[in-house]
Protein backbone atom coordinates (compact mmCIF):
# COMPACT_ATOMS: atom_id res chain seq x y z
CA UNK A 1 0.00 0.00 0.00
CA UNK A 2 1.52 3.25 -1.04
CA UNK A 3 0.07 5.03 1.89
CA UNK A 4 1.99 2.88 4.34
CA UNK A 5 5.27 4.14 5.67
CA UNK A 6 8.12 1.68 5.61
CA UNK A 7 8.45 0.01 8.94
CA UNK A 8 11.86 1.52 9.55
CA UNK A 9 10.40 4.88 9.06
CA UNK A 10 7.32 4.56 11.26
CA UNK A 11 7.18 7.10 13.97
CA UNK A 12 5.38 6.96 17.26
CA UNK A 13 2.88 9.57 16.21
CA UNK A 14 1.94 7.52 13.22
CA UNK A 15 0.95 4.40 15.24
CA UNK A 16 -2.49 5.69 16.09
CA UNK A 17 -3.16 6.60 12.54
CA UNK A 18 -1.92 3.24 11.36
CA UNK A 19 -4.01 1.46 13.98
CA UNK A 20 -7.01 3.41 12.82
CA UNK A 21 -6.32 2.51 9.20
CA UNK A 22 -5.81 -1.14 10.18
CA UNK A 23 -9.14 -1.21 11.96
CA UNK A 24 -10.68 0.40 8.92
CA UNK A 25 -9.12 -2.20 6.67
CA UNK A 26 -10.25 -5.05 8.96
CA UNK A 27 -13.74 -3.67 8.96
CA UNK A 28 -13.71 -3.29 5.21
CA UNK A 29 -12.24 -6.75 4.89
CA UNK A 30 -14.99 -8.16 7.16
CA UNK A 31 -17.61 -6.36 5.14
CA UNK A 32 -16.10 -7.66 1.95
CA UNK A 33 -16.05 -11.19 3.33
CA UNK A 34 -19.64 -10.84 4.43
CA UNK A 35 -20.64 -9.45 1.07
CA UNK A 36 -18.70 -12.24 -0.61
CA UNK A 37 -20.48 -14.79 1.52
CA UNK A 38 -23.83 -13.23 0.70
CA UNK A 39 -22.97 -13.23 -2.99
CA UNK A 40 -21.75 -16.81 -2.75
CA UNK A 41 -24.97 -17.87 -0.97
CA UNK A 42 -26.98 -15.98 -3.53
CA UNK A 43 -25.12 -17.72 -6.32
CA UNK A 44 -25.67 -21.07 -4.60
CA UNK A 45 -29.35 -20.35 -4.08
CA UNK A 46 -29.63 -19.13 -7.63
CA UNK A 47 -28.11 -22.35 -8.87
CA UNK A 48 -30.55 -24.34 -6.67
CA UNK A 49 -33.48 -22.32 -7.94
CA UNK A 50 -32.27 -22.76 -11.47
CA UNK A 51 -31.93 -26.49 -10.99
CA UNK A 52 -35.37 -26.60 -9.37
CA UNK A 53 -36.87 -24.56 -12.18
CA UNK A 54 -35.16 -26.73 -14.72
CA UNK A 55 -36.43 -29.87 -12.98
CA UNK A 56 -39.93 -28.38 -12.60
CA UNK A 57 -40.00 -27.46 -16.25
CA UNK A 58 -39.02 -31.03 -17.11
CA UNK A 59 -41.67 -32.47 -14.84
CA UNK A 60 -44.23 -30.01 -16.16
CA UNK A 61 -43.32 -30.99 -19.66
CA UNK A 62 -43.74 -34.63 -18.67
CA UNK A 63 -47.08 -33.87 -17.03
CA UNK A 64 -48.20 -31.95 -20.07
CA UNK A 65 -47.27 -34.89 -22.26
CA UNK A 66 -49.18 -37.23 -19.95
CA UNK A 67 -52.19 -34.90 -19.92
CA UNK A 68 -52.11 -34.70 -23.66
CA UNK A 69 -52.08 -38.48 -23.87
CA UNK A 70 -54.94 -38.74 -21.39
CA UNK A 71 -56.95 -36.14 -23.25
CA UNK A 72 -56.38 -38.02 -26.46
CA UNK A 73 -57.44 -41.27 -24.82
CA UNK A 74 -60.55 -39.59 -23.44
CA UNK A 75 -61.34 -38.19 -26.85
CA UNK A 76 -61.06 -41.67 -28.29
CA UNK A 77 -63.26 -43.06 -25.51
CA UNK A 78 -65.76 -40.28 -26.06
CA UNK A 79 -65.86 -41.05 -29.74
CA UNK A 80 -66.38 -44.74 -28.91
CA UNK A 81 -69.14 -43.91 -26.43
CA UNK A 82 -70.77 -41.61 -28.95
CA UNK A 83 -70.77 -44.46 -31.43
CA UNK A 84 -72.19 -46.85 -28.81
CA UNK A 85 -74.81 -44.29 -27.80
CA UNK A 86 -75.79 -43.79 -31.41
CA UNK A 87 -76.12 -47.55 -31.83
CA UNK A 88 -78.12 -47.90 -28.64
CA UNK A 89 -80.31 -45.00 -29.62
CA UNK A 90 -80.94 -46.78 -32.90
CA UNK A 91 -81.68 -50.03 -31.04
CA UNK A 92 -83.95 -48.16 -28.64
CA UNK A 93 -85.94 -46.72 -31.52
CA UNK A 94 -86.30 -50.18 -33.01
CA UNK A 95 -87.35 -51.66 -29.68
CA UNK A 96 -89.76 -48.79 -29.04
CA UNK A 97 -91.38 -49.42 -32.39
CA UNK A 98 -91.65 -53.13 -31.56
CA UNK A 99 -93.07 -52.34 -28.10
CA UNK A 100 -95.64 -49.98 -29.55
CA UNK A 101 -96.57 -52.63 -32.06
CA UNK A 102 -96.84 -55.26 -29.33
CA UNK A 103 -98.88 -52.88 -27.18
CA UNK A 104 -101.30 -52.47 -30.02
CA UNK A 105 -101.40 -56.24 -30.40
CA UNK A 106 -101.94 -56.64 -26.64
CA UNK A 107 -104.74 -54.13 -26.73
CA UNK A 108 -106.31 -56.04 -29.58
CA UNK A 109 -105.80 -59.33 -27.77
CA UNK A 110 -107.20 -57.94 -24.51
CA UNK A 111 -110.26 -56.76 -26.36
CA UNK A 112 -110.49 -60.18 -27.97
CA UNK A 113 -110.02 -61.86 -24.58
CA UNK A 114 -112.81 -59.74 -23.15
CA UNK A 115 -115.03 -60.80 -26.05
CA UNK A 116 -114.06 -64.43 -25.50
CA UNK A 117 -114.70 -64.19 -21.75
CA UNK A 118 -118.12 -62.75 -22.46
CA UNK A 119 -118.75 -65.54 -24.96
CA UNK A 120 -117.46 -68.11 -22.48
CA UNK A 121 -119.78 -66.75 -19.80
CA UNK A 122 -122.71 -66.97 -22.23
CA UNK A 123 -121.65 -70.48 -23.18
CA UNK A 124 -121.23 -71.40 -19.52
CA UNK A 125 -124.72 -70.14 -18.78
CA UNK A 126 -126.03 -72.00 -21.80
CA UNK A 127 -124.26 -75.17 -20.69
CA UNK A 128 -125.70 -74.86 -17.20
CA UNK A 129 -129.15 -74.27 -18.66
CA UNK A 130 -128.87 -77.27 -20.96
CA UNK A 131 -127.46 -79.45 -18.18
CA UNK A 132 -130.33 -78.36 -15.98
CA UNK A 133 -132.84 -79.21 -18.69
CA UNK A 134 -131.23 -82.61 -19.25
CA UNK A 135 -131.08 -83.29 -15.51
CA UNK A 136 -134.71 -82.30 -15.08
CA UNK A 137 -135.62 -84.79 -17.76
CA UNK A 138 -133.35 -87.54 -16.41
CA UNK A 139 -134.28 -86.91 -12.78
CA UNK A 140 -137.96 -86.23 -13.19
CA UNK A 141 -138.71 -88.29 -10.09
CA UNK A 142 -136.36 -86.10 -8.03
CA UNK A 143 -137.91 -82.88 -9.27
CA UNK A 144 -141.41 -84.22 -8.71
CA UNK A 145 -140.48 -85.21 -5.18
CA UNK A 146 -138.99 -81.83 -4.25
CA UNK A 147 -141.56 -79.70 -6.04
CA UNK A 148 -142.87 -78.43 -2.67
CA UNK A 149 -139.45 -78.35 -0.98
CA UNK A 150 -140.15 -75.00 0.71
CA UNK A 151 -142.95 -76.53 2.80
CA UNK A 152 -142.52 -78.95 5.73
CA UNK A 153 -143.24 -82.55 4.75
CA UNK A 154 -141.74 -85.37 6.80
CA UNK A 155 -142.68 -88.09 4.33
CA UNK A 156 -141.06 -86.24 1.47
CA UNK A 157 -137.95 -85.55 3.53
CA UNK A 158 -137.55 -89.24 4.34
CA UNK A 159 -137.93 -90.15 0.65
CA UNK A 160 -135.32 -87.56 -0.32
CA UNK A 161 -132.90 -89.00 2.23
CA UNK A 162 -133.35 -92.47 0.78
CA UNK A 163 -132.67 -91.22 -2.76
CA UNK A 164 -129.56 -89.36 -1.59
CA UNK A 165 -128.36 -92.38 0.36
CA UNK A 166 -128.67 -94.63 -2.71
CA UNK A 167 -126.76 -92.21 -4.96
CA UNK A 168 -123.99 -91.65 -2.44
CA UNK A 169 -123.70 -95.42 -1.94
CA UNK A 170 -123.10 -95.74 -5.69
CA UNK A 171 -120.36 -93.11 -5.53
CA UNK A 172 -122.55 -90.49 -7.19
CA UNK A 173 -123.57 -87.03 -6.04
CA UNK A 174 -126.93 -85.31 -5.77
CA UNK A 175 -128.11 -84.10 -9.22
CA UNK A 176 -126.81 -80.55 -9.53
CA UNK A 177 -130.18 -79.15 -10.61
CA UNK A 178 -131.69 -80.52 -7.37
CA UNK A 179 -128.89 -79.62 -4.96
CA UNK A 180 -130.26 -76.41 -3.51
CA UNK A 181 -133.66 -77.81 -2.45
CA UNK A 182 -132.15 -81.16 -1.39
CA UNK A 183 -129.50 -79.48 0.77
CA UNK A 184 -132.23 -77.36 2.31
CA UNK A 185 -134.22 -80.48 3.18
CA UNK A 186 -131.25 -82.48 4.47
CA UNK A 187 -130.02 -79.65 6.72
CA UNK A 188 -133.26 -79.16 8.63
CA UNK A 189 -133.33 -75.52 7.52
CA UNK A 190 -137.08 -75.65 6.84
CA UNK A 191 -137.76 -76.79 10.40
CA UNK A 192 -135.64 -73.93 11.74
CA UNK A 193 -137.42 -71.41 9.53
CA UNK A 194 -140.85 -72.70 10.55
CA UNK A 195 -139.93 -72.67 14.24
CA UNK A 196 -138.58 -69.12 14.35
CA UNK A 197 -140.97 -67.42 11.94
CA UNK A 198 -144.55 -66.55 12.81
CA UNK A 199 -146.45 -64.24 10.50
CA UNK A 200 -143.38 -62.08 9.82
CA UNK A 201 -140.56 -63.03 7.49
CA UNK A 202 -137.69 -63.01 9.95
CA UNK A 203 -134.95 -62.84 7.30
CA UNK A 204 -136.16 -59.54 5.90
CA UNK A 205 -136.72 -58.18 9.41
CA UNK A 206 -133.06 -58.94 10.17
CA UNK A 207 -132.00 -57.05 7.04
CA UNK A 208 -133.73 -53.90 8.25
CA UNK A 209 -131.52 -53.75 11.34
CA UNK A 210 -128.14 -52.09 11.33
CA UNK A 211 -125.22 -54.47 11.75
CA UNK A 212 -121.96 -53.75 13.54
CA UNK A 213 -120.30 -55.93 10.87
CA UNK A 214 -121.47 -53.97 7.81
CA UNK A 215 -118.07 -52.49 6.93
CA UNK A 216 -116.31 -55.87 7.26
CA UNK A 217 -118.96 -57.55 5.15
CA UNK A 218 -118.68 -54.89 2.43
CA UNK A 219 -114.90 -55.35 2.39
CA UNK A 220 -115.02 -59.13 2.11
CA UNK A 221 -117.89 -59.51 -0.37
CA UNK A 222 -115.67 -58.36 -3.25
CA UNK A 223 -113.04 -60.92 -2.22
CA UNK A 224 -115.32 -63.92 -2.17
CA UNK A 225 -114.02 -65.44 -5.41
CA UNK A 226 -111.79 -68.48 -4.90
CA UNK A 227 -111.69 -69.21 -8.66
CA UNK A 228 -112.83 -67.88 -12.03
CA UNK A 229 -116.02 -69.93 -12.25
CA UNK A 230 -117.06 -68.73 -8.82
CA UNK A 231 -116.32 -65.12 -9.79
CA UNK A 232 -118.32 -65.33 -12.99
CA UNK A 233 -121.34 -66.87 -11.31
CA UNK A 234 -121.25 -64.58 -8.28
CA UNK A 235 -121.32 -61.56 -10.59
CA UNK A 236 -124.56 -62.79 -12.15
CA UNK A 237 -128.19 -62.44 -11.10
CA UNK A 238 -127.50 -60.02 -8.27
CA UNK A 239 -125.65 -62.60 -6.21
CA UNK A 240 -123.13 -60.11 -4.78
CA UNK A 241 -125.89 -58.02 -3.26
CA UNK A 242 -127.59 -61.19 -2.08
CA UNK A 243 -124.33 -62.33 -0.43
CA UNK A 244 -124.05 -59.04 1.43
CA UNK A 245 -127.65 -59.40 2.59
CA UNK A 246 -127.22 -62.97 3.80
CA UNK A 247 -124.10 -62.09 5.79
CA UNK A 248 -125.76 -59.03 7.31
CA UNK A 249 -128.86 -61.01 8.30
CA UNK A 250 -126.69 -63.71 9.87
CA UNK A 251 -124.63 -61.14 11.81
CA UNK A 252 -127.91 -59.83 13.27
CA UNK A 253 -129.12 -63.38 13.93
CA UNK A 254 -126.07 -64.45 15.96
CA UNK A 255 -125.13 -61.14 17.54
CA UNK A 256 -122.33 -62.60 19.68
CA UNK A 257 -120.53 -63.91 16.62
CA UNK A 258 -121.52 -61.25 14.11
CA UNK A 259 -119.51 -61.74 10.92
CA UNK A 260 -116.27 -63.72 10.51
CA UNK A 261 -114.13 -64.37 7.45
CA UNK A 262 -114.96 -67.73 5.94
CA UNK A 263 -118.71 -67.21 6.17
CA UNK A 264 -118.57 -65.26 2.91
CA UNK A 265 -117.29 -68.32 1.02
CA UNK A 266 -119.83 -70.66 2.62
CA UNK A 267 -122.77 -68.31 1.96
CA UNK A 268 -121.49 -67.62 -1.58
CA UNK A 269 -121.55 -71.36 -2.34
CA UNK A 270 -125.15 -71.57 -1.11
CA UNK A 271 -126.21 -68.67 -3.34
CA UNK A 272 -125.16 -70.66 -6.40
CA UNK A 273 -128.06 -72.99 -5.61
CA UNK A 274 -130.62 -71.02 -3.58
CA UNK A 275 -132.19 -67.57 -3.35
CA UNK A 276 -130.92 -65.35 -0.55
CA UNK A 277 -133.66 -66.05 1.99
CA UNK A 278 -133.30 -69.82 1.78
CA UNK A 279 -129.50 -69.51 1.62
CA UNK A 280 -129.67 -67.64 4.93
CA UNK A 281 -131.66 -70.42 6.60
CA UNK A 282 -129.31 -73.04 5.18
CA UNK A 283 -126.38 -71.07 6.65
CA UNK A 284 -128.14 -70.96 10.04
CA UNK A 285 -128.74 -74.72 9.86
CA UNK A 286 -125.14 -75.55 8.97
CA UNK A 287 -123.71 -73.26 11.61
CA UNK A 288 -125.95 -74.38 14.44
CA UNK A 289 -127.43 -77.78 13.56
CA UNK A 290 -123.96 -78.99 12.61
CA UNK A 291 -122.17 -76.91 15.27
CA UNK A 292 -119.70 -75.26 12.90
CA UNK A 293 -120.31 -71.92 14.60
CA UNK A 294 -117.82 -72.98 17.26
CA UNK A 295 -115.02 -72.82 14.70
CA UNK A 296 -115.48 -69.06 14.46
CA UNK A 297 -116.06 -68.03 18.07
CA UNK A 298 -113.31 -66.65 20.28
CA UNK A 299 -112.29 -68.90 23.16
CA UNK A 300 -114.45 -71.73 21.87
CA UNK A 301 -112.95 -75.16 22.67
CA UNK A 302 -114.22 -76.58 19.39
CA UNK A 303 -111.39 -75.40 17.10
CA UNK A 304 -108.61 -76.80 19.35
CA UNK A 305 -110.66 -79.98 19.73
CA UNK A 306 -110.85 -80.33 15.94
CA UNK A 307 -107.12 -79.67 15.53
CA UNK A 308 -106.10 -82.20 18.18
CA UNK A 309 -108.37 -84.94 16.89
CA UNK A 310 -107.41 -84.38 13.27
CA UNK A 311 -103.77 -84.70 14.30
CA UNK A 312 -104.71 -87.95 16.05
CA UNK A 313 -106.42 -89.29 12.91
CA UNK A 314 -103.42 -88.32 10.79
CA UNK A 315 -101.13 -90.24 13.14
CA UNK A 316 -103.39 -93.31 13.15
CA UNK A 317 -104.01 -93.41 9.40
CA UNK A 318 -100.72 -92.10 8.00
CA UNK A 319 -98.01 -92.42 10.70
CA UNK A 320 -95.08 -91.78 8.36
CA UNK A 321 -96.66 -88.60 6.99
CA UNK A 322 -97.55 -87.50 10.52
CA UNK A 323 -93.93 -87.99 11.61
CA UNK A 324 -92.70 -86.03 8.58
CA UNK A 325 -95.08 -83.15 9.30
CA UNK A 326 -93.92 -83.10 12.90
CA UNK A 327 -90.28 -83.02 11.81
CA UNK A 328 -91.11 -80.05 9.57
CA UNK A 329 -92.94 -78.34 12.49
CA UNK A 330 -96.19 -78.40 10.49
CA UNK A 331 -99.33 -78.51 12.61
CA UNK A 332 -102.94 -79.00 11.39
CA UNK A 333 -103.68 -75.40 12.42
CA UNK A 334 -101.53 -74.23 9.48
CA UNK A 335 -103.75 -75.76 6.79
CA UNK A 336 -106.84 -77.34 8.36
CA UNK A 337 -108.30 -74.09 9.71
CA UNK A 338 -108.79 -72.68 6.23
CA UNK A 339 -110.28 -75.95 4.97
CA UNK A 340 -112.80 -76.12 7.81
CA UNK A 341 -113.81 -72.45 8.11
CA UNK A 342 -114.61 -72.26 4.39
CA UNK A 343 -115.88 -75.87 4.14
CA UNK A 344 -113.30 -76.32 1.35
CA UNK A 345 -114.94 -73.64 -0.83
CA UNK A 346 -111.73 -71.60 -0.88
CA UNK A 347 -109.48 -74.55 -1.71
CA UNK A 348 -111.36 -76.82 -4.12
CA UNK A 349 -113.38 -76.40 -7.35
CA UNK A 350 -117.14 -75.97 -7.06
CA UNK A 351 -117.99 -79.47 -8.29
CA UNK A 352 -115.69 -81.02 -5.66
CA UNK A 353 -117.15 -78.82 -2.92
CA UNK A 354 -120.69 -79.73 -3.99
CA UNK A 355 -119.92 -83.45 -3.69
CA UNK A 356 -118.35 -82.90 -0.25
CA UNK A 357 -121.39 -80.94 0.92
CA UNK A 358 -123.64 -83.78 -0.29
CA UNK A 359 -121.85 -86.07 2.17
CA UNK A 360 -121.65 -83.44 4.90
CA UNK A 361 -125.38 -82.70 4.91
CA UNK A 362 -126.49 -86.32 4.53
CA UNK A 363 -124.08 -87.93 6.96
CA UNK A 364 -122.33 -86.80 10.12
CA UNK A 365 -121.30 -83.27 9.20
CA UNK A 366 -117.89 -82.43 10.71
CA UNK A 367 -116.77 -86.05 10.48
CA UNK A 368 -117.04 -85.75 6.69
CA UNK A 369 -114.79 -82.68 6.75
CA UNK A 370 -112.23 -84.70 8.72
CA UNK A 371 -112.32 -87.55 6.21
CA UNK A 372 -112.03 -85.19 3.23
CA UNK A 373 -109.00 -83.51 4.81
CA UNK A 374 -107.39 -86.90 5.38
CA UNK A 375 -108.29 -87.93 1.83
CA UNK A 376 -106.47 -84.91 0.37
CA UNK A 377 -103.38 -85.77 2.42
CA UNK A 378 -103.63 -89.41 1.38
CA UNK A 379 -103.82 -88.55 -2.33
CA UNK A 380 -100.71 -86.37 -2.09
CA UNK A 381 -98.84 -88.43 0.52
CA UNK A 382 -96.10 -89.72 -1.80
CA UNK A 383 -95.06 -86.21 -2.85
CA UNK A 384 -95.53 -84.61 0.56
CA UNK A 385 -93.08 -87.06 2.13
CA UNK A 386 -90.22 -85.45 0.17
CA UNK A 387 -91.18 -81.81 0.63
CA UNK A 388 -90.14 -79.20 3.16
CA UNK A 389 -92.49 -76.95 5.10
CA UNK A 390 -93.01 -74.26 2.45
CA UNK A 391 -93.50 -76.77 -0.38
CA UNK A 392 -95.96 -78.76 1.72
CA UNK A 393 -98.07 -75.67 2.35
CA UNK A 394 -97.94 -74.81 -1.37
CA UNK A 395 -99.08 -78.32 -2.29
CA UNK A 396 -101.93 -78.19 0.23
CA UNK A 397 -103.04 -74.84 -1.15
CA UNK A 398 -102.61 -75.32 -4.90
CA UNK A 399 -102.20 -78.94 -5.89
CA UNK A 400 -105.32 -80.09 -4.05
CA UNK A 401 -107.36 -78.04 -6.54
CA UNK A 402 -106.36 -80.47 -9.29
CA UNK A 403 -107.78 -83.58 -7.65
CA UNK A 404 -110.97 -84.84 -9.29
CA UNK A 405 -114.22 -84.77 -7.29
CA UNK A 406 -114.57 -88.56 -7.53
CA UNK A 407 -111.05 -89.10 -6.19
CA UNK A 408 -111.68 -86.83 -3.21
CA UNK A 409 -115.10 -88.23 -2.31
CA UNK A 410 -114.39 -91.90 -2.91
CA UNK A 411 -111.13 -91.74 -0.94
CA UNK A 412 -112.91 -89.94 1.90
CA UNK A 413 -115.63 -92.60 1.99
CA UNK A 414 -113.04 -95.36 2.49
CA UNK A 415 -111.54 -93.70 5.56
CA UNK A 416 -112.85 -94.41 9.05
CA UNK A 417 -112.49 -92.22 12.11
CA UNK A 418 -111.31 -93.61 15.42
CA UNK A 419 -113.76 -94.06 18.31
CA UNK A 420 -111.89 -91.32 20.21
CA UNK A 421 -112.54 -88.78 17.45
CA UNK A 422 -116.17 -89.86 17.05
CA UNK A 423 -116.64 -89.43 20.80
CA UNK A 424 -114.98 -86.00 20.64
CA UNK A 425 -117.27 -84.87 17.82
CA UNK A 426 -120.28 -86.20 19.71
CA UNK A 427 -119.16 -84.24 22.76
CA UNK A 428 -119.71 -81.03 20.81
CA UNK A 429 -123.45 -81.69 21.09
CA UNK A 430 -123.09 -81.83 24.87
CA UNK A 431 -121.09 -78.59 24.86
CA UNK A 432 -123.70 -76.76 22.85
CA UNK A 433 -126.63 -78.09 24.81
CA UNK A 434 -124.91 -76.99 28.00
CA UNK A 435 -123.89 -73.51 26.84
CA UNK A 436 -126.22 -72.42 24.02
CA UNK A 437 -127.84 -69.71 26.14
CA UNK A 438 -124.51 -67.85 26.28
CA UNK A 439 -123.87 -68.00 22.54
CA UNK A 440 -126.22 -65.24 21.44
CA UNK A 441 -128.62 -67.48 19.58
CA UNK A 442 -132.02 -66.11 18.73
CA UNK A 443 -133.63 -68.96 20.64
CA UNK A 444 -132.63 -71.98 22.67
CA UNK A 445 -133.65 -74.43 19.95
CA UNK A 446 -130.89 -76.95 19.35
CA UNK A 447 -131.94 -79.75 16.98
CA UNK A 448 -131.14 -83.28 18.07
CA UNK A 449 -128.47 -85.31 16.30
CA UNK A 450 -129.70 -87.16 13.28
Amino acid sequence: NGDLIPRTEIKNEDVSELTRKLDTLKKENFELKSEFKDIRDLVRNTRIVFKTISKSETEQASVLVKLSQDIQALKEQLEQKEKEFAKRQHDYELIREVVEEKQLECGTREARMAELETAMERNHDAILTLEGMIERHVFQDWHALIADWQSPNLGRDAAVRRLVHDRLARGEGIPDSCRGPVWYILSGAQQLKSRFETTDRLYFALLEKESASDKWIAKDVERSFPNREFRVRMNQNGRLEALSNVLKAYSNWDVNLGYCQGLNFIAGMMLLYLDQEHAFWLLVAIMHNYKLVGLFQNKSPILPLYMNNFDLELQLNFPALHAHFKAETLSPMMYLTEWLTTMFVYNLPRDSVARIWDLFLHQDGPGVLFRVGLALLSIHEAGLMYEGLEDILTTLKREVKKVSPNAVVLTAQTLKLSPATIDALDSIEVYWEASETSMGLVSSYIPKSR
